[in-house]
């Protein structure tokens, strides 16, 4: 009897830790005076911290840097800010590749705070995801502007992103696609099929759409 009452306190007091680990992080500080409750991104950019505290990530990549700085939060997102501030907070580290040397300097210049966990790279994105060598915690795509015209080209790239990655993601990898529940399917669309087919669950599905396993 004795035992079994030890036995129900130590899961009771475990059970509780596991919550405190949980609700103890706040997302609010990585996203106050960058984006207001009302941005397009905020609930996604909010779950994705969240997860990204829950699952301890390590290795973040994005692929399409900030390109506008801390100028186009609303407009932009201004990923690699809020991933890097998370990153040095939490020692991971942050990957931001971009095919434009301009875009990964505007970049550099506005997180000069978090530069210590966070790797500039100017490539081709897909080069980078296929050469890249270790397992990757949080992927994040938002390359290749997307077009109404024209939504293919965008939606075959992010496509071919997810494709070349695949075998760097694991069981408790997240991913993240921005501009994904507009006309057409958004950039998301082929790659967010290729996903479902292979057993991946939408996690939030908003402007941006997060998946998990």
């Amino acid at each position: 009897m004795f035992k079994k009452l030890l036995l129900s306190l130590a899961l009771f007091f475990t059970s509780i830790h596991s919550l405190s680990y949980t609700t103890d992080f706040n997302p609010k500080p990585y996203l106050q005076e960058r984006h207001p409750t009302t941005s397009k991104r905020y609930g996604t950019f909010y779950r994705a911290l969240e997860l990204l505290n829950q699952r301890k990530a390590k290795i973040i990549v994005e692929t399409g840097t900030s390109r506008f700085g801390d100028r186009g939060y609303v407009g932009d997102g201004g990923s690699t800010i809020i991933f890097g501030h998370w990153a040095l907070n939490n020692d991971a580290t942050l990957y931001t590749v971009d095919i434009s040397r301009e875009n990964i300097i505007q970049a550099k210049n506005a997180t000069e705070l978090f530069k210590e966990n966070t790797h500039y790279c100017v490539s081709d994105s897909i080069k980078f995801l296929k050469e890249f060598k270790s397992k990757i915690d949080f992927l994040y795509l938002d390359s290749f502007d997307y077009s109404f015209k024209n939504p293919y080209p965008s939606q075959a790239h992010h496509l071919k992103e997810i494709q070349v990655a695949y075998d760097k993601l694991h069981e408790n990898s997240v991913i993240m696609i921005d501009d994904c529940n507009i006309r057409f399917g958004g950039k998301g669309k082929l790659a967010i099929e290729f996903l479902l087919k292979r057993g991946w669950k939408i996690d939030t599905n908003d402007y941006q759409v997060i998946l998990t396993r």
